[in-house]
């Protein structure tokens, strides 16, 4: 079974991007830092972004997707 995962929250500022898959990732790499000129995006789901980010996903799939596998 694999399970297609995006970005809950993304980082900006200017060409530069962050993707964070979980708040704790996002939470451990934004304390050290200032985030001022950073747009800072929540998202709910895939439908939440835009079609240019959806075609990024795809794009990566490999980076998209968790495989699960039934031990018992």
């Amino acid at each position: 079974m694999k399970e297609f995962i995006t970005p809950i929250i993304k980082a900006t500022r200017g060409k530069e991007s962050h993707s964070f898959f979980t708040i704790p990732e996002y939470e451990k790499w934004a304390e050290p830092i200032d985030l001022k000129g950073y747009k800072v995006k929540y998202y709910k789901g895939l439908g939440t972004s835009t079609s240019a980010e959806a075609k990024e996903y795809f794009k990566a799939i490999d980076k998209h997707k968790i495989t699960f596998k039934y031990s018992g």
